[in-house]
């Protein structure tokens, strides 16, 4: 039997193209026998590239979600939102307040290009 590291969790079974978790008592008795897997597959620049872009999406969807504005806004019609806004913003630190919630929405969006 020989094994591939798949993910930092998991295995690949070469005989049958079966992943594994690292803790399957299979792979560990194997392991315990002295054999090594084949090493993990080096990933390309463009799967680093995606993988990273990947991620950043994630953290992106997260910190939208916890800004109770942007969420709030999210949740609005073009019409809601723009009642909200003269409803809203009437001063100066208002405006403020609200570009600065479009500029992060802009970031988030611009990432996504």
């Amino acid at each position: 039997m020989m094994y591939k590291i798949a993910t930092p969790n998991s295995v690949l079974r070469i005989a049958d193209n079966a992943y594994l978790s690292i803790d399957n008592y299979e792979y560990v008795l194997w392991i315990s026998q002295g054999n090594t897997p084949l090493p993990m597959d080096a990933l390309t620049p463009a799967q680093i590239a995606a993988a990273t872009q990947a991620t950043q999406n994630i953290l992106d969807t997260a910190t939208a979600k916890a800004d109770a504005k942007l969420s709030a806004l999210a949740a609005m019609t073009p019409a809601q939102a723009r009642a909200w806004v003269n409803a809203n913003v009437n001063t100066l630190a208002d405006a403020k307040d609200l570009l600065a919630t479009q500029a992060v929405l802009d970031t988030i969006l611009a990432r996504r290009l």
